[in-house]
């Protein structure tokens, strides 16, 4: 969920064999969130083999931009299609096509070799911006079951994939994939799962003992606590009302327990209202946005995800990687990972 600070862990390139590439990356959001963590972590992959990578978010969502911008050192370009406060209207329609042509513009002059789109507004806009403004290979990724999105959109996304406009579509897992064959009807031949990579070193280094000492301290933690960690947006779909439904039970077996809830998000307001309701507001945090997760990690003993709808979620690999045994749901491709 959060961004790391690394770049993909690729396969060794050939210099002398594979041409340098410009490549165009759309999200339509800039966020901490999964896709955008794969989108930063793969143009630094890619920059580090010699190619040139920009990201482009359809809106910003709350100044992300100039700070990951400076943060991790890429070109990250605000395209402006929308300001999330703004109502429906004129105005916002105005913005809309305002994007569209930045878009248009950037994708037509920049003599882009591939575009490659993330999110699943993205998924469906990009191929038509990319094919009108001639960039020749255009993939699209899914990283989601749509299940909670409506109709209209799992059509338009079925129809642009199947299309001429997508040379291929990547699934973030099996599970994915078989839903967009089975579920959304795209045609088998389009899609190809290709797993997310982290580096998992980040993730053991060699003052772990320290670091966990030291995050426990910051975080008002003793040693002899147990730490339930969950990563995430503060989404319904993550599951995160039915952890918190769940901690008075497990306080009432163990009440040395503690629940850092880590991220942001819509249910930020209700889940400071539950844990007040439930009175568990000593022992379930949240943390909110966090730009040092191994750290995080580090401190916790146990990881859990009570998601409803999964793709394949970054923070099971990270926390396997910190060591920590991971309760999971069986949803989308949390079985792929959790045996």
């Amino acid at each position: 969920m959060t961004l790391l600070h690394q770049s993909n862990s690729l396969a060794p390139a050939r210099h002398s064999e594979v041409r340098s590439l410009r490549v165009y990356m759309l999200l339509t959001q800039m966020e901490p969130g999964g896709a955008q963590n794969a989108a930063i972590k793969l143009a630094l992959g890619l920059e580090s083999h010699g190619h040139s990578v920009t990201i482009g978010a359809m809106y910003d969502k709350a100044a992300y931009v100039p700070d990951f911008r400076q943060r991790f050192g890429v070109d990250l370009v605000d395209l402006g299609f929308a300001d999330p406060g703004q109502p429906q209207g004129i105005s916002r329609f105005a913005r809309l096509l305002g994007g569209l042509r930045r878009l248009w513009g950037q994708l037509r002059h920049g003599d882009y070799d591939v575009l490659l789109t993330f999110t699943t507004y993205s998924n469906i806009i990009g191929p038509l911006v990319g094919w009108a403004a001639g960039v020749p290979v255009r993939i699209t990724s899914q990283r989601s079951l749509l299940e909670s999105y409506p109709g209209w959109l799992r059509t338009a996304d079925r129809l642009v994939t199947n299309s001429r406009l997508v040379h291929k579509m990547t699934a973030v897992s099996n599970a994915v994939r078989d839903y967009s064959i089975h579920k959304e009807g795209i045609a088998p031949s389009k899609v190809v799962t290709v797993y997310t990579g982290i580096d998992a070193t980040l993730y053991r280094p060699a003052n772990a003992a320290q670091m966990r000492a030291e995050m426990r301290a910051e975080l008002g933690l003793g040693d002899n606590d147990i730490v339930v960690v969950q990563v995430g947006r503060l989404h319904p779909a993550k599951g995160y009302i039915h952890l918190l439904e769940a901690a008075p039970r497990v306080l009432a077996r163990a009440p040395n327990c503690h629940f850092l809830f880590v991220g942001e998000g819509p249910l930020g307001r209700l889940l400071a209202t539950g844990i007040e309701a439930a009175g568990v507001a000593d022992s379930v945090h949240l943390l909110g946005v966090r730009s040092d997760i191994p750290r995080v990690l580090l401190a916790s003993d146990i990881m859990v995800l009570a998601s409803v709808e999964e793709g394949l979620p970054n923070v099971i690999l990270e926390g396997m990687a910190a060591g920590l045994p991971v309760v999971a749901t069986r949803v989308g491709g949390n079985p792929e990972l959790v045996v």
